[in-house]
């Protein structure tokens, strides 16, 4: 980020407490939260060039500020399709050989909360279950506007630049990383932004019940 706008370099020596000049070389084994084996998997697959430890040392941010900084976060387009392109690259990973699955049902056996919640969970289940099946992929788990870092590319655009973490990468559902998506940028710019990004993510027509399904999981923190 040596080239960035003086704002967003303010603002990422305000999140690690070092210059963009400063930045120490990553390495993708870090102490906290992350397990280094999903990182190693993922080295060279995706992501930014570089891994830092943040100040907490739980999670890894690899260059380029989150999106959810005020530093960018209005500009509206530019971050809205910058999560959308992190979500494309990871969906199109190979799942084979990744380190972490978790399945719909796995995500529904954990939940625990508000029985009304739970019963609503359960109905959506069931009728998801006659729907076609959706093909497991490669899934973010944290698809949100604070899960992925931007960075200015030489044209002065935000464009997505690298994760924030990836303790919840796992083989699975997509529409867990679609529902956590919407939710995001819903909550930050409106659902008006929706549309944009269901079609760049290439969902031609969402399915409302799995949206519904995988949100609710998320509520309930699984």
């Amino acid at each position: 980020m040596s080239d960035a706008p003086s704002y967003l370099e303010a603002a990422w020596t305000a999140r690690l407490g070092v210059a963009p000049g400063a930045e120490p070389d990553g390495t993708l084994t870090v102490e906290g939260g992350v397990p280094s084996e999903v990182m190693r998997w993922l080295n060279g697959r995706c992501g930014g060039p570089r891994a830092h430890p943040t100040r907490d040392r739980t999670t890894v941010l690899p260059g380029g500020l989150p999106a959810d900084d005020p530093a960018v976060r209005s500009r509206v387009e530019e971050v809205t399709d910058a999560l959308a392109a992190a979500i494309r690259a990871v969906h199109t990973l190979d799942p084979t050989g990744c380190p972490a699955t978790i399945t719909t049902v796995d995500r529904i056996a954990r939940a625990t909360g508000p029985a009304a919640l739970l019963d609503h969970v359960r109905r959506l289940a069931a009728l998801t279950a006659t729907r076609a099946a959706v093909s497991d992929v490669v899934t973010l788990g944290g698809a949100r506007l604070d899960g992925i870092t931007v960075d200015v590319d030489p044209a002065g655009r935000l464009v997505w630049h690298g994760l924030v973490e990836a303790a919840s990468i796992a083989a699975g559902d997509p529409y867990r990383d679609f529902a956590a998506a919407a939710r995001s940028l819903a909550a930050a710019y409106g659902p008006e932004v929706l549309p944009r990004f269901f079609e760049l993510v290439g969902l031609a027509e969402p399915d409302p019940v799995r949206l519904e399904l995988h949100a609710a999981l998320d509520e309930l923190g699984v």
